[in-house]
């Protein structure tokens, strides 16, 4: 169906109270539908700039904190994990969702861990459909 047809099917979604949602597409039709829904709104969309960092200077096998910050970003449904080898770490706090001027979003996610020599992090954003990785290295 094209763009038309699925806000149609979502308009009539919303008046009945049920059946398949917006949320509930995924890769390039949710991506090209909210791109579309926001150029209809007259706003622009923009991917987030990402920075991953840590709280202190890390040092193999010493807690700390590793931190990923989004800035600069709309629309504003978004998703983050920080990773460890690929896979989710547990336990991170993320803020509330916060905008500047012009409707720009930031956000942060933290999560503390443990740094090991040779495991990869990475903190990986959902923005749009799109799945990027932004890796961090403690040799960096």
């Amino acid at each position: 169906p094209g763009v038309d047809e699925l806000l149609d099917g979502f308009a009539e979604h919303e008046e009945r109270g049920g059946g398949r949602g917006q949320d509930d597409l995924e890769g390039e039709d949710a991506v090209h539908l909210t791109e579309e829904v926001w150029r209809r709104r007259g706003i622009k969309s923009a991917p987030p700039k990402v920075q991953v960092y840590t709280r202190e200077p890390a040092e193999p096998g010493t807690g700390n904190s590793l931190i990923c910050y989004l800035n600069n970003f709309q629309p504003p449904e978004v998703k983050v994990d920080l990773l460890e080898n690929g896979a989710v770490i547990p336990g991170a706090v993320q803020s509330d969702l916060m905008f500047e001027s012009q409707w720009q979003y930031h956000l942060t996610k933290r999560v503390p861990f443990i740094p090991r020599e040779g495991a990869r992090y990475a903190c990986r954003v959902n923005h749009m459909g799109r799945i990027t990785d932004h890796g961090w290295d403690m040799n960096d």
